[in-house]
């Protein structure tokens, strides 16, 4: 997950908007840098979509206090901050945003696991941040 040197050549620009990246606190702040990245650069390769992505799901995910996404065997395991209680609107939404099947642990383990197999590599943080961004 990077902008390589062949899309953005000029260093400053890509320390800029690596720093704008890890500064984005809302779903459209990045969203705006997405937009202005491709308006300037053109079409994004795959690894700089992937910055992106992951910036949005890591900004969807703070929302919902998540400390840790790992991703593993095809799934997805989700794990919030030991002080974190799902309301039961936060399940249902998480729940209702997926047809993929989801385990949730919150007995020993604050955590949910979502099967990720059916879903395309190179698709997964966006289908992630969608399940977040539902709560």
């Amino acid at each position: 997950m990077a902008l390589s040197d062949n899309y953005v050549n000029d260093r400053q620009q890509k320390v800029d908007l690596y720093r704008r990246l890890a500064d984005s606190r809302t779903l459209d702040d990045v969203e705006k840098i997405r937009d202005e990245i491709t308006d300037r650069f053109g079409r994004m390769p795959q690894e700089a979509v992937n910055l992106i992505d992951g910036t949005a799901l890591k900004v969807a995910a703070s929302v919902l206090e998540v400390e840790k996404i790992k991703f593993r065997s095809g799934r997805a395991v989700i794990q919030f901050a030991e002080t974190k209680k799902l309301t039961r609107k936060e399940v249902e939404s998480l729940r209702q945003a997926s047809d993929a099947p989801m385990e949730f642990r919150f007995a020993d383990k604050n955590e949910v696991m979502i099967d990720l197999g059916a879903v395309n590599s190179n698709d997964r943080l966006v289908y992630l941040k969608k399940i977040l961004s539902s709560s």
